[in-house]
């Protein structure tokens, strides 16, 4: 049984889970949430054909940051598209909206609104390494909690120049029978497999473990008491496959400044720690004490 239900899990990010193309990695529309609406009367864009609905309804962020995502993002737009999914697509606001607006991906979502919801928004200013980089999947969180909530059975983070390897139906059913009530915050290629990796796991000198070598001490509240505690940081992935009652447990945390949540955010900002998109998420799971059990290993 563990055997079988771990081959099936490493298949999955084998076949299902996205194709990175450049190792490096780097509807509603809007800046800074400014917003307008499909409008199919006034576009001659060709529609592509909707993807077939699966079991499983799929929310995504796709993120965008310059021009080669921009155009990587309409083929996986079109591949991940279904009457019941969700494809949220955040722009770096940094990326000139002269440029953004007039793509080919803005005018599918203006003008083809029969295939699921699809949103384009820009509300964060993303600088490699520094605390933004957790902000559009920040603002995901937080749409879908109060604005999508009921509506998806698992968020996916991917950035643009990614490409599903299987169709939509297989690709949900493949979610739906495999990691129904998981949370996937890495792959199994990572130091510890699907599991987080505690910073101390690295070896000496290695920068992740230089980088979080002492525990970051926290003053939150916690079910109406006040915690002060000291907790080690988890590396894992910016790219994620997550269930929604996580998506709304952050998505709530980051409204309320005594969260744990909000603690650790001050920690990073405060102490000007790096690549905390590798490990704001995983740490969050791993101390909130509720979520461990949703974790494969």
């Amino acid at each position: 049984m563990g055997f079988t239900y771990h081959l099936q899990t490493s298949l999955l990010f084998l076949v299902l889970l996205l194709i990175i193309l450049n190792s490096t990695i780097p509807l509603i529309f809007a800046q800074s949430d400014e917003s307008t609406t499909p409008n199919p009367a006034t576009s001659t864009t060709q529609c592509p054909p909707c993807n077939a609905a699966g079991p499983a309804r799929l929310a995504y962020l796709i993120n965008i940051h310059d021009s080669r995502t921009l155009n990587d993002a309409l083929p996986l737009l079109n591949a991940i598209s279904a009457p019941n999914n969700l494809v949220l697509i955040h722009v770096d606001k940094k990326f000139p909206p002269q440029e953004w607006r007039s793509s080919p991906l803005v005018r599918t979502v203006e003008s083809c609104g029969t295939c699921g919801t699809r949103e384009v928004h820009s509300v964060a200013d993303c600088k490699w390494g520094e605390w933004s980089m957790n902000e559009p999947v920040l603002w995901a969180f937080d749409h879908l909690t109060f604005t999508h909530r009921g509506k998806f059975d698992k968020f996916i983070t991917l950035s643009g120049d990614s490409l599903p390897t299987l169709k939509n139906e297989a690709m949900s059913s493949v979610v739906d029978r495999c990691i129904a009530d998981k949370n996937v915050v890495t792959s199994v290629w990572s130091e510890t497999g699907f599991l987080p990796t505690r910073s101390d796991y690295f070896p000496e000198g290695w920068h992740k473990r230089t980088a979080y070598a002492q525990p970051i001490e926290l003053d939150y509240v916690r079910d109406g008491k006040n915690v002060s505690k000291g907790i080690h940081c988890y590396f894992g992935s910016q790219w994620m496959m997550l269930e929604p009652d996580f998506v709304y447990y952050i998505g709530e945390s980051m409204r309320d400044e005594g969260s744990l949540a909000n603690s650790l955010k001050r920690a990073y900002l405060r102490e000007r720690r790096v690549v905390t998109d590798e490990t704001f998420l995983p740490s969050l799971l791993m101390e909130s004490g509720r979520f461990n059990g949703t974790l494969i290993g």
